[in-house]
């Protein structure tokens, strides 16, 4: 990877265009020229801003705080190679977060990005090899930022890479199978570090998935207890109809039962006996819209009903009096007379019987003067004294009267005349007639209560069927809904196991990690072991690494390892130097040469071991692209003589710029407010 030249559009205070070496490049200028500018604007060309970078607080952001403090376009363009040596143009627009990585000799569109807010770029690790972190850490000094490393994770899995590198593709070491296991646990939406949910990935998706089908499941079958409760209801609804259907239906033949018999002077077929006109105009059960058989729905616990059933009316049937006088309060003997009154009729009816000759004995009286005639003419004149027989004959066949009395048919009703008795039955049948009419109207009055019951019931009814059947119609099942959560829950269980397992393979390669990690110190460990005795003038020549790339050096004065954070401030900024140059320098199988961006490292030198580091640097330009930055012209005039064909870039004094902008005549008056908020 090497950076050819920037392109600045609009960057804070700097505009224009910087030429960069292959090898080693010197940017000098005072105090606020722009060298922590230039030195930023180049990270953010590889990089641009992050996340947190890009979040406004307050109203304003770190990113906007770069932004043309003249106005304009706010971007860059650098040109660079690869790491497979290509040209490339990568165009930056800081506004709108947008950049394209463009093949610089066809213009081709390589790749384009505008994360979301909360994403970072992908570009730079494409261009570098190295994540934003791993970059800042090894191969970007701030100014009088010069420290240890600190062991983040992106780094450590950079050094077991580069260490464990192999030759072979198939051989992918640690790192290789933790960057697959990381990709497999991003593929499931669990984040690789904590372990946690990621909010867009699918296990997070199927947890809520999962939670939703609970919840819809909960709501089905509660509704579908509801639903079953409701229907339950309008069956005991139908039935309290159908039984109050009946017992309407029973009243009203109670009603147009047979009236009384008729008699003389009584018109059976009169108003009085005529249930449709005492009725008021309610026809029979084949005319009337709210009947039985038009209504046979309701609901007696909306309406109130009294579901006690026939047994509890007191106008059924089994206590109709109608058609029985004695049970309607009318006396036993008038009922007994209204009975006996035909029969009565004809006995009255019948003439007085006349005394009558007895047939036999006037029979038997011829017989006897015939046998006396023809015996006194034949046989002897003695045989006339038959005559005498014939004679007693007549006299006891004559008529007579027989003493006896015909019985009185009326006897029995206690010596009333039959005409009394009749006058007596047509007071009856009409007070009878009365009460029948007064029975039938309290009748007719408890069927349109009925009616009434009857139409309100069915009125609800239909509403809550209707109610029902919308709300049916609307109902998820919850058998679907029971297969649709068996399905999520099998497939997120699976996912949890997939994430548990790589989880447990992942420790295990972090174990393997911390030892292929402790075989980079010794990489470290030579490294300072050559460089400090030159950096130093021979005052440290051992280090040790350890684990967490902490180093500590043997002090020649107490004969053991001190901590670099006891020693000096020029001393700590040596070792931060050598420590960052062999990173990088073993980060190189796997990363490529990456740039080194140096923002003053030899401000804490002392002018010996600011040549010796001058020396130092200068060897690595010879294989590594360097970007040093300093504002002292001793710095600068010891690289140039250390590297006398490194490129120089200066920059302009900006009190002298603003010098040889400034008109003759004196500026306004808020002209000076203005220059000093620059």
């Amino acid at each position: 990877m090497r950076l050819e030249r920037l392109d600045i559009r609009g960057y804070r205070r700097l505009r224009g265009s910087y030429e960069l070496a292959p090898g080693l490049t010197l940017v000098t200028g005072p105090n606020e020229s722009g060298k922590s500018t230039l030195h930023d604007a180049l990270v953010r060309s590889l990089f641009g801003f992050s996340p947190p970078e890009r979040r406004r607080h307050g109203g304003d952001s770190q990113r906007d705080e770069r932004a043309p403090w003249g106005g304009g376009p706010f971007g860059v363009t650098l040109h660079a190679r690869d790491r497979e040596g290509h040209v490339v143009l990568v165009i930056w627009d800081f506004a709108r977060d947008l950049v394209e990585l463009q093949d610089a000799l066809t213009g081709e569109s390589l790749q384009r990005e505008k994360p979301k807010q909360s994403g970072d770029y992908e570009l730079g690790q494409r261009l570098v090899g190295m994540t934003r972190e791993e970059f800042l850490q090894v191969c970007c000094l701030h100014q009088n930022a010069l420290g240890g490393v600190r062991p983040s994770d992106e780094l450590r899995a950079s050094l077991q890479r580069a260490v464990e590198s192999a030759p072979a593709p198939e051989k992918i070491g640690v790192q290789g199978a933790d960057e697959r296991l990381r990709g497999l646990l991003s593929g499931i939406g669990v984040h690789g570090g904590h372990y946690r949910e990621l909010p867009s990935g699918e296990l997070q998706r199927l947890i809520a998935r999962e939670s939703e089908l609970e919840q819809a499941l909960a709501a089905a079958r509660a509704q579908r207890e509801e639903l079953d409760h409701i229907a339950a209801s309008l069956d005991r609804s139908r039935e309290r109809t159908a039984e109050l259907a009946r017992e309407r239906q029973r009243a009203q033949e109670s009603s147009a039962g047979p009236p009384l018999a008729a008699t003389p002077g009584s018109d059976p077929t009169g108003p009085e006996a005529d249930p449709a006109r005492l009725e008021g105009g309610i026809t029979g059960p084949e005319g009337d819209p709210a009947g039985p058989e038009s209504d046979p729905e309701g609901d007696p616990v909306r309406l109130g009903g009294d579901p006690t059933g026939p047994e509890g009316d007191p106008a059924g049937p089994e206590s109709d009096p109608e058609g029985d006088p004695v049970r309607l309060g009318g006396d036993p003997t008038v009922a007994r007379f209204r009975e006996q009154r035909d029969e009565l009729l004809s006995q009255l009816a019948l003439p007085e019987a006349q005394p009558r000759w007895n047939s036999a004995l006037l029979a038997g009286a011829l017989a006897l003067a015939a046998l006396a005639a023809l015996g006194a003419a034949l046989v002897h004149p003695a045989l006339a004294m038959l005559l005498v027989g014939a004679a007693g004959c007549v006299w006891a066949a004559r008529p007579r009267p027989s003493g006896e009395e015909r019985p009185d048919p009326l006897a029995s009703f206690g010596g009333r005349s039959f005409a009394e008795l009749d006058q007596m039955r047509v007071e009856e049948d009409d007070r009878l007639r009365a009460l029948q009419a007064k029975r039938l109207a309290e009748r007719l009055g408890a069927q349109r209560e009925l009616d009434i019951e009857i139409a309100e019931l069915r009125a609800v009814l239909q509403e809550r069927e209707t109610n029902l059947a919308e709300r049916e119609a609307n109902l998820a099942d919850p058998a679907d809904l029971e297969v649709q959560l068996a399905e999520t829950r099998a497939r997120r269980e699976r996912l949890e196991l997939t994430r548990d397992a790589i989880r447990i393979a992942r420790d295990a390669l972090g174990e393997a990690a911390r030892d292929t990690h402790r075989r980079v110190a010794p990489h470290l460990n030579e490294a300072l072991r050559r460089a400090l005795p030159r950096i130093t003038r021979g005052r440290y020549c051992e280090a040790a690494v350890d684990e967490d790339l902490a180093i500590r050096l043997h002090a020649p004065e107490s004969g053991g390892f001190v901590s670099v954070e006891q020693l000096s401030r020029g001393t700590r900024d040596q070792v931060a130097l050598v420590q960052r140059l062999e990173i990088a320098r073993l980060l190189d199988p796997t990363a490529g040469r990456a740039p080194l961006l140096l923002d003053d490292p030899f401000a804490h030198f002392d002018p010996e071991r600011l040549r010796l580091g001058a020396e130092l640097l200068a060897e690595v330009a010879g294989h590594r692209q360097a970007i040093v930055f300093t504002e002292s012209p001793e710095v600068a005039s010891r690289i140039r003589e250390a590297c006398p064909g490194c490129a120089l870039i200066e920059l302009p004094d900006p009190v002298g710029e603003r010098q040889v902008r400034q008109p003759s005549a004196a500026p306004p008056a808020n002209a000076a407010g203005t220059l000093a908020g620059m």
